[in-house]
Parts: structure tokens; C-alpha cells; sequence
């Protein structure tokens, strides 16, 4: 019987009979790319957290000075910097997704990567002058961390990919949040029964098949490049930049469909 579990929940998720998720449904190719031209830098960055933390080229005016790998429980993330005329506009927190047997234990099942995430947004905070933005953002488990994040500290703007539901409610919610998923990915039948953190959640449709291949970052992040690439002239510079991964891709014959 324990084998049949995953298979059925993996098939559940990518089917369309369950119930939605809470997403504009208006007007939706341009709110697509309107989500995606604001998202698509934080997607690549959360995908970047990844080791080995170098998908992406991510343009000049964003560096990486930190990639935190595991501590004992876990938790992982990386550190962007967002610089405007060679000065510093703006500090990105990523935290890293499932990735090992730790992250699993202690991340989705106790969920005890949230508060040390918290703590590491808090100590970071301390340490960033006060009239910098600290933005949080994640990739399914680590989305989930994020979340955790903006619900407990005032003005964080977050955004998530496929994030996890593995969060509960705080006192904050009125920070900014984005949300971005694919359709048919793995995490969406979770997400179907969790707490409304008060985002603003984008629907994508660029990939098919497998929903848990569907859950990758890589192929969300490539989706919102391409998407924001039809409006915006620096997501056509990023796909430029970035050849290895667009030439020949499929991705842009999907990318803001409904």
C-alpha cells in the first residue's frame, strides 16, 4: 500500500479536477507577464541558491557575496546584492529548497528550518543599514521558509516558486507578497488546503508531464524570463546572457499562456 501513496498523490496533483488556487483570472496573458517582469530576477536568484549557486547569469547590478550551505539542521541560503548607480538599493535573502534526507526531517516534516530562517533574516537585518529593503524569497520548501519570514516581520517583501505550505499564520500580513507556480507541478494539491498568506499568486502553464519534474526551479525561473522577455527590454538582455539554457528552448512557445 505504501507504494501506491506517492504515485496517487503525484497524479492528484497534476489533475484538474482539484480545486483551484486563488489567482486572477482576468485578463491573464498580460497580468502574466506583468507578474512575470517583477518576478523574474528573484526566480533566477532562487534557483542561483542552488549549488552550484551559477545557473543563471544574473545581470552586473546583482551580485552574490554569500551561499550558506547546510547548518545542522538543514537550512541553507544565499545572500544578493541589488546595486543602482554603485550604490546598495536593495539586500535578497534565498532560502534553498529540499534538497536531502535533513530537509526532509527537519524542514517539511518538523519544520524547524522556519525559525532558524527567521533568525538568519533577523541577524541580517541587524547588519543591513536601516534604509536598505531586505527582500526574502524561496523555492518550495524554502518558499515555505520565506513565508514563515514575512508573516512574522513587518514590511518584507516575498517572493515564492512552487512554494511549500509547510508555514503557519503570523501578526504580519500586510507585507508584500508574490507567489508564482507552475500548473501542473507537485506541491499543488498542498497548496490547495493551506492558510491564505495574502499574495498575490501567478499561474504558469510552460511545462507538461511529470509533476515532479514540473516542480524544478530552473524550469519555473526560464518560464518568467521568457514570459517577462515579450514586454520587458532586460528580461530580453537576461535571455540573451543566458544562451545555454534558452536556445532551442520550447519555453517560449508556452510562456504567458492561459
Amino acid at each position: 500500500m505504501k507504494n501506491l501513496i506517492l504515485p496517487l498523490l503525484l497524479l492528484m496533483a497534476g489533475c484538474s479536477f482539484l480545486p483551484k488556487e486563488k489567482a486572477s483570472t482576468d485578463n491573464i496573458p498580460e497580468k502574466l507577464r506583468a507578474a512575470a517582469i517583477v518576478g523574474y530576477e528573484y526566480a533566477q536568484m532562487a534557483e542561483n541558491t542552488y549549488k552550484p549557486h551559477a545557473t543563471f547569469t544574473l545581470p552586473v547590478s546583482i551580485s552574490n557575496p554569500k551561499n550558506e550551505d547546510n547548518d545542522r539542521y538543514g537550512l541553507a541560503y544565499s545572500v544578493f546584492h541589488r546595486m543602482d548607480s554603485g550604490s546598495l538599493s536593495e539586500v535578497i535573502l534565498s532560502f534553498r529548497g529540499t534538497e536531502g534526507l535533513q530537509d526532509w526531517i527537519f524542514g517539511n516534516i518538523f519544520a524547524m528550518q522556519n525559525d532558524r530562517g527567521l533568525a538568519v533574516y533577523r541577524d541580517l537585518r541587524k547588519t543591513t543599514p536601516s534604509n536598505i529593503p531586505i527582500t526574502v524569497i524561496g523555492h518550495s520548501l524554502g518558499g515555505a521558509i520565506a513565508l514563515h519570514v514575512s508573516l512574522r516581520e513587518e514590511n518584507v517583501n516575498t517572493f515564492v516558486f512552487n512554494t511549500s505550505s509547510r508555514f503557519t499564520r503570523g501578526n504580519a500580513l500586510n507585507s508584500e507578497r508574490h507567489s508564482y507556480s507552475e500548473y501542473a507541478e507537485v506541491n499543488k494539491i498542498l497548496r490547495v488546503f493551506t492558510i491564505d498568506p495574502k499574495w498575490t499568486h501567478s499561474i504558469y502553464s510552460c511545462t507538461f508531464g511529470h509533476p515532479v519534474k514540473n516542480h524544478a526551479q530552473d524550469k519555473l525561473a526560464a518560464c518568467l524570463t521568457a514570459c517577462a522577455a515579450q514586454r520587458d527590454e532586460n528580461a530580453k538582455q537576461s535571455v540573451a546572457n543566458n544562451s545555454k539554457i534558452f536556445d532551442g528552448n520550447s519555453v517560449f512557445d508556452r510562456a504567458c499562456m492561459e
